[in-house]
């Protein structure tokens, strides 16, 4: 019982670290990848570019389905 209970914290952890580090990952490549294309511009750490790349997350995301015909 304590063992599936520590799992089910541990996953929900991570998924709650996911959310919140995820969108400031993507911030973050954007300003280092972008730095070749347009060096004179750098995307802010915000509240509102977080929320921005949380929000374009949840509607462009990868639905990849991989079928194995016998």
């Amino acid at each position: 019982m304590f063992k599936n209970t520590l799992l089910v914290l541990v996953v929900a952890a991570l998924l709650i670290v996911l959310v919140v580090a995820g969108p400031v990952l993507v911030i973050w490549a954007g300003n280092e990848l972008g730095q070749y294309l347009w060096p004179d511009r750098a995307v802010p750490y915000t509240i509102w570019t977080w929320l921005a790349v949380l929000i374009i997350g949840v509607f462009i995301r990868g639905n990849v389905k991989i079928s194995k015909k016998d």
